[in-house]
């Protein structure tokens, strides 16, 4: 019986010593495909269209020369400037909202900063446009000129496209 035992060990190690060796995956590229590369950066420059027009609202809003206050007939002007900011950074911010994970490093971080910097922007843009519809006429001036402010000197968090030494943007 002990004999029967050992010769099934020995029979056991040596059809375990005989099997084939495992197969080696062949090693991964570590470059991603450029094809998806392009197309994920030019979701993110479709992204950035919206607002890229941003200084040209600014300049084309309602200016009160120093002393002229607004008066009841300048806040549709008004309202419509501030709205058309929101709604550009609005559209920016669905826009990245909708872009996939990065073929890229640091590409989700770039997606992340801009959603959340979008997102703080467009609230402050809202509060500015409510402001504009209850303010007393000789006050509209005051949260135009901020969001005006805000929406020029806005800068997204985290890294840019060539940060990430990503292609250029194909349009």
């Amino acid at each position: 019986m002990f004999r029967n035992l050992i010769c099934l060990l020995v029979i056991a190690a040596v059809a375990g010593c005989s099997s084939p060796p495992p197969v080696a995956s062949p090693p991964s590229s570590s470059a991603p495909d450029p094809a998806a590369v392009q197309a994920w950066v030019d979701q993110v420059c479709a992204a950035d269209d919206p607002i890229l027009v941003v200084s040209a609202v600014v300049a084309m809003s309602p200016k009160f020369a120093q002393g002229q206050q607004p008066t009841e007939a300048d806040r549709p002007a008004v309202i419509a400037t501030l709205t058309k900011l929101r709604d550009m950074h609005t559209e920016s911010k669905t826009a990245y909202d909708a872009i996939g994970p990065s073929p890229l490093p640091r590409g989700d971080e770039l997606v992340a900063g801009r959603r959340k910097g979008l997102g703080e922007i467009v609230t402050k843009l809202q509060d500015y446009l409510d402001k504009a519809r209850s303010f007393p006429p000789q006050g509209l001036d005051s949260p135009l000129l901020l969001a005006g402010i805000d929406a020029m000197t806005w800068k997204p968090e985290g890294p840019s496209l060539s940060d990430l030494q990503a292609p250029k943007c194909t349009k």
